[in-house]
Parts: structure tokens; C-alpha cells; sequence
């Protein structure tokens, strides 16, 4: 009796590779930290400081370091 090639193959073997999928994500766009930075409120802002504060490191290092 022969086996079925789905049953025996890994998922890997059934997924599509990745140069399959790229065509459908359409363009990349690049979101760099920069723009994050950018873009958060001063909500965030205030909430980083204050987590900085409370580690002792300034707000710089805190960002790069926990965000």
C-alpha cells in the first residue's frame, strides 16, 4: 500500500518558500527605530523617563538599551 506523500512529508515541504511569498507581501517598507522614536506619544515618553529615572541610566541609554 503506498503512502501518502502529504502524511510522510514535513511542513516545511508543504509550505511555500520564502521567495514564493515575497511576490505577495508587496514592497517592504522600512520602518527604522528613528521612526519609532518619532512617532511615539509623549505619553510613551514620559513613561520611558520615568522608567529611566527609576533604573538611573539616562533616557538615551534606557531607549536603546529596553525599548
Amino acid at each position: 500500500m503506498a503512502q501518502d506523500p502529504l502524511l510522510s512529508s514535513t511542513r516545511w515541504d508543504i509550505l511555500p518558500s520564502l521567495s514564493q511569498l515575497m511576490p505577495m507581501c508587496g514592497p517592504a517598507f522600512e520602518y527604522t527605530f528613528d521612526d519609532f522614536l518619532n512617532d511615539a506619544s509623549p505619553e510613551e515618553w514620559a513613561e520611558w523617563e520615568k522608567k529611566a529615572a527609576e533604573l538611573e541610566v539616562t533616557v538615551d541609554y534606557y531607549v536603546q538599551e529596553f525599548v
